[in-house]
């Protein structure tokens, strides 16, 4: 109901509200934008048939005006959903991930132990967004990296909110 209303979709009924929200980005009115979807690896929520599948397919808007990316590490997963539209990016070598490392912490003295920080951005995958959010979570709660290190490695399973 938020989108519908930032929209100007006032009078939407909740049982709407999702093709009212595909129709307005469907139409000429909206102007041009932009859809994100970050991190779409997991191959079955994007082409097998299944409720998430399907609720995306009746959901995601069609439009000159508008553009959907997608971003995965998976290339088969990438051709699969979209054959040749594909940007590959990269990875980022380990000097590249120091220096963002260095750029988004407060205390650069947290550089100190070298050794450290490459395992650190080992466990993060050289991520440039995995570091940055990591740094973010390191300066708000005043960590040293071997304290946020040991973190990520006993609560691998709730690693999402040590980022």
């Amino acid at each position: 109901m938020k989108i519908a209303q930032t929209l100007g979709l006032h009078e939407v009924k909740p049982t709407e509200v999702k093709e009212q929200v595909k129709a307005y980005f469907s139409s000429k009115h909206a102007g041009k934008w932009l859809l994100i979807f970050d991190n779409t690896d997991d191959r079955d929520t994007w082409l097998e048939t299944n409720s998430l599948h399907s609720f995306l397919a009746d959901v995601l808007p069609q439009s000159e005006n508008g553009r959907i990316l997608y971003t995965t590490r998976n290339r088969k997963l990438a051709v699969e959903m979209v054959s040749a539209d594909i940007v590959p990016i990269p990875d980022v070598d380990e000097e590249t991930a120091l220096k963002i490392l260095e750029k988004s912490l407060v205390q650069r003295n947290l550089l100190r132990d070298r050794e450290i920080a490459m395992n650190l951005l080992k466990q993060l995958a050289f991520l440039p967004l995995a570091i940055t959010q990591a740094s973010a979570y390191i300066n708000k709660n005043g960590l040293d990296l071997l304290t946020y290190l040991e973190l990520l490695q006993e609560k691998e399973p709730e690693i999402v909110d040590l980022l």
